[in-house]
């Protein structure tokens, strides 16, 4: 082929090839043969750019594979919903907060295995003349009654919707199977996070403790919780449930996460770097102990 080529280039050098229909005039020459089996050193140039380009995201693109086989992470947003007899008649409240799982390969000690409440609040339910109950972030400890930070919503999801998964060692498969989890379950009472209320909204040293099981307690004749249900709903598509849209077509950003409690509880930014008694650590001895024991990041996930 090499030889043909250069017998080209020797017998028509520098002679312009016409193109020739018939029936029609003839169009201005198209350049050379030489031109033809010449490339030129500017496509040379293009060539290397365009390689220099692929070589870095296909690299790039192989190690995001890499690390998604071996710390797979995955966000599940679920709608928790309360109901409260009054009264007044069945108080609701309910709002949509995201969890996330991930899994890493234990290293060091570390623990391989992580999940939490990435983006969300407290659920707010308004029990209209009684007052407002709040289920927070975290879980409640099932013997003493005591807040337990260690324990959290993100938990419900897997322990209600996809035991086969949550029960037992937590691996990368169990990332994997909470990925395709779905349904609607009842809240047992054992699971139910840690509820409170305020005396004085606008005081968070008035926080206090609500008992699932009692609730005439703290608000009166009358009130009982009836029913604790959760709902894994639309978590959208990635990247764009990521990104602060100001629309959802075809529901690309996922069922919106439930926002606003900062502007029922206005003081909620300036205790997260302190507990609600004002003191930077939490203390056995400390009084009021319920207040020493919360800060907002039991309410709110983020500081935004």
């Amino acid at each position: 082929m090499s030889a043909l080529r250069q017998l080209a280039v020797t017998l028509f050098k520098d002679k312009a090839v016409k193109i020739v229909t018939a029936g029609s005039r003839s169009r201005p020459h198209i350049g050379s043969l030489q031109d033809a089996f010449t490339t030129r050193p500017d496509e040379i140039n293009k060539v290397g750019e365009m390689r220099s380009f692929k070589i870095p995201l296909l690299v790039l693109a192989a190690l995001f594979g890499l690390w998604v086989l071996i710390a797979p992470s995955t966000t599940l947003r679920y709608r928790l919903t309360f109901e409260v007899e009054t009264p007044e008649g069945v108080k609701i409240g309910s709002g949509v907060n995201m969890a996330g799982y991930s899994a890493e390969p234990a290293m060091f000690g570390a623990k391989p295995f992580h999940w939490g409440v990435w983006k969300g609040q407290a659920i707010p339910v308004d029990l209209g003349a009684g007052g407002t109950l709040y289920a927070l972030l975290i879980g409640r400890d099932e013997k003493t009654g005591a807040p337990e930070p260690g324990r959290s919503q993100a938990e419900l999801p897997g322990r209600l919707l996809a035991p086969e998964a949550w029960n037992g060692n937590k691996s990368h498969s169990t990332v994997v199977r909470l990925y395709f989890a779905s349904g609607k379950a009842d809240v047992p009472q054992n699971l139910i996070p840690f509820l409170v209320r305020f005396r004085d909204e606008k005081s968070p040293q008035t926080v206090e403790a609500v008992d699932p099981a009692n609730l005439s307690a703290s608000f009166g004749p009358g009130y009982s919780l009836k029913r604790v249900s959760i709902e894994i709903v639309s978590g959208g598509f990635f990247p764009f449930n990521l990104l602060p849209l100001p629309f959802n077509v075809i529901g690309i950003t996922g069922t919106p996460v439930t926002t606003g409690i900062g502007r029922r509880l206005e003081w909620l930014p300036q205790y997260y770097a302190k507990q609600f008694d004002g003191q930077r650590f939490e203390t056995i001895s400390a009084s009021p102990r319920l207040a020493n024991s919360l800060n907002s990041g039991a309410f709110k996930s983020t500081r935004d």
